[in-house]
């Protein structure tokens, strides 16, 4: 007997479906990545209730590909459940040394602001965080047991700079 091991392979979601497919895509530079099924850990989204903040993780990579680069992109947000309207739009601003990305201490946080973190791993163990917002916005579509959106930025790490447009997602909503 024969047995056959593949990797799931994701697809660019060309338009966004608000069917909690746990989906989500973007380019990079014009180039599209998708959601990455293995690596540091599960793409998700997370809401905690008692500090009031939305989580989402998006672990990537190139569509089409056996390309190793993955990218680690996570979005914050401190935002009131029982308050939102969709849709609703925030200014990116990078995460700095006064908010940690694993939802555990937040300070100072702006209700107004989604705040980004953008690593890329070229190669395994050679990490570039570009940590700087030239420009950019997250659009929430949907915030109920989905969690649906759009984003767009510009970012630096004070070298280089990437663009990332079409960017979408889908996912269903952990809540704890």
């Amino acid at each position: 007997m024969v047995m056959w091991m593949a990797s799931c392979d994701h697809n660019y979601p060309e338009e966004v479906t608000y069917s909690g497919e746990n989906i989500h895509g973007f380019k990079l530079n014009d180039e599209k990545w998708v959601r990455k099924s293995t690596g540091f850990g599960p793409s998700n989204c997370i809401y905690e209730q008692e500090k009031e903040l939305i989580g989402v993780n998006l672990y990537s990579k190139k569509e089409n590909t056996d390309d190793s680069s993955e990218v680690i992109m996570r979005f914050i947000i401190q935002k009131d459940i029982n308050y939102f309207e969709a849709p609703l739009r925030f200014t990116f601003f990078g995460i700095n040394d006064s908010i940690e990305s694993n939802l555990i201490h937040y300070e100072n946080m702006d209700t107004t602001k989604c705040y980004i973190q953008f690593i890329y791993e070229k190669r395994q163990y050679e990490q570039i965080t570009y940590s700087k917002v030239i420009s950019g916005n997250l659009q929430l579509l949907r915030f109920d047991t989905l969690l649906v959106g759009t984003f767009e930025a510009q970012l630096t790490n004070g070298t280089d700079t990437i663009t990332l447009n079409d960017g979408k997602f889908d996912y269903q909503l952990t809540t704890y």
